[in-house]
């Protein structure tokens, strides 16, 4: 074997470059060795340890019990016994906290209850998503709603992943449910003030699925924040047209808005007959017998106009003689007149009677399909002038009152004051206008004179004469709406009466 030569400045190596070469290679692959060592042992560790003891229903009773024991050391030793329990467990330990009058044996349950929600969380999906167990939390309630499907469940986890307050919450205390529905609500508040983005499929489903509890809290709140996550988006749209969801959401809507506060009243029905759900008509009767607001009136007769029968006959025909005024009409150039409670009634009353409205008196056609009747196209006509005696029962005017001439007390031969209208509220006076006689009744422009209109000498100075004619229109629309009910219902005749009080 030949011995290289190194001159007498260099070092000679350890060792020659082949045997180097030989030991890089032994050494690397001792550490391939070892690493795959390290991880079988680790995976033999995490295996040993996700094996859980599964207790009895008498232990895992014994244990709860003992969680509200004097002694410390008992209610620490059951504690640490139910965080090392099998997940099974937590069904006793809800039906516990849900039942238990001791507020520290609550808190411990519910610890214990969030450490076991936790735990392993990762793996319970994977074999929840995959049919092999059903150890999520609250999942019976989900699956008797939407039933158990794959999309179902993958729609459950995304409820874990996102509201798990709720989740959590579900069954237990009902101030526990109330603080989970709240924190949530907050959160939807905030990402829409800030971040612009509106409630998810899982938000809008976690805020619904309390509905089914027992010891649901509630409330104006609540139903207020629901209005907005299932009206402000279009997931309660594609949830409710959704195949395996669709049912499912549809039940729980119909359950809200059977039981929801009459503040939220006028958007309910609104949602009510958009989805076409079975409560609507029942909802809407609630209405008219409560007489809640004007929005709610208006929204109740508009689903009586399209599913209601000839008992709502009798319901509608008080209303008749509401002058409440619905749609109001700002616009100077607007000469159809507001729109009034008793017209909405009298137009429900003749398209439940298969009759078209303009038959009755309205000026134009305003039925719908699915709204039964568009408020904003009823229009009272305008009728011919009446006698002038006949003039004290027409409607006052609506907006303005016109001025009254001045009392003729001035000495003879002296010159007759010329009547100054009276100023009329919210509207500026310039101070170089001229003195009008007769105002007309709208001024576009107050700084623009504008002539007096001829005076009839029959009739009362300055009365509004419109409102005169069209309350001659609706007093006729009235009077043949109230003729078709008496027809319809000749058989069973019930005497009119004044509407529920507001």
């Amino acid at each position: 074997m030949t011995t290289m030569a190194y001159p007498s400045n260099v070092t000679a190596p350890l060792m020659s470059l082949p045997t180097l070469r030989l030991a890089v290679i032994v050494l690397v692959s001792l550490g391939c060795l070892l690493g795959t060592a390290c991880a079988q042992s680790e995976t033999l560790t995490e295996t040993k340890q996700t094996v859980r003891k599964q207790l009895s229903d008498d232990e895992a009773q014994s244990l709860i019990d003992a969680l509200a024991s004097g002694s410390f050391d008992q209610r620490e030793q059951a504690v640490e016994t139910l965080l090392q329990a099998d997940y099974s467990v937590t069904k006793a330990l809800r039906e516990a906290m849900r039942a238990s009058g001791d507020a520290e044996q609550t808190q411990r349950i519910e610890r214990v209850l969030q450490s076991l929600s936790k735990r392993d969380i990762q793996s319970r999906i994977q074999n929840f998503l995959s049919g092999k167990s059903d150890d999520l939390d609250n999942w019976p309630v989900f699956k008797d709603n939407f039933g158990d499907s794959p999309r179902s469940r993958l729609a459950y986890v995304d409820l874990v992943r996102q509201t798990p307050e709720i989740i959590q919450a579900i069954g237990g205390q009902p101030f526990q449910l109330a603080l989970a529905i709240n924190h949530r609500a907050q959160r939807i508040n905030a990402n829409r003030n800030q971040l612009l983005t509106m409630p998810t499929r899982a938000e809008t489903l976690a805020m619904l699925l309390p509905v089914t509890q027992d010891n649901f809290p509630g409330g104006a709140q609540y139903d207020s924040q629901m209005v907005y996550v299932l009206s402000f988006s279009d997931v309660a749209d594609r949830l409710m047209t959704d195949p395996d969801l669709g049912d499912g959401f549809r039940k729980l809507v119909t359950q809200w808005i059977g039981q929801s506060d009459a503040i939220v009243r006028s958007p309910a029905l609104t949602m009510a007959a958009r989805w076409n759900l079975d409560n609507a008509l029942p909802l809407a009767r609630k209405t008219l017998g409560n007489a809640t607001s004007l929005s709610a009136l208006t929204r109740g007769m508009q689903i009586i106009a399209i599913k209601g029968d000839n008992d709502d006959l009798r319901r509608l025909r008080p209303y008749l003689h509401d002058a409440s005024v619905i749609v109001q009409r700002f616009n100077a150039g607007d000469t159809r007149g507001n729109v009034q409670l008793r017209d909405l009634a009298a137009a429900t009353i003749a398209k439940r009677c298969s009759v078209p409205i303009v038959e009755i008196g309205f000026a134009q056609p305003a039925e719908h399909d699915e709204l039964g009747i568009v408020v904003q196209e009823l229009v009272v006509p305008l009728a011919d002038l009446p006698e002038p005696g006949k003039i004290k029962d027409a409607d006052p005017p609506a907006t303005e009152q016109p001025a009254t001439e001045p009392a003729n007390d001035t000495p003879p031969g002296a010159p007759k004051p010329i009547a100054v209208p009276r100023p009329i509220p919210n509207r500026v006076q310039p101070p170089n206008a001229v003195p009008q006689a007769v105002p007309r009744p709208m001024i576009p422009n107050p700084g623009i004179p504008q002539p007096a209109l001829p005076r009839d000498s029959r009739y009362p100075p300055q009365f509004n004469r419109n409102a005169v004619r069209r309350a001659a229109s609706r007093a006729l629309i009235c009077q043949r709406a109230g003729e078709l009910v008496a027809e319809r219902l000749k058989d069973d005749p019930v005497p009119a009466k004044s509407p529920p009080a507001r």
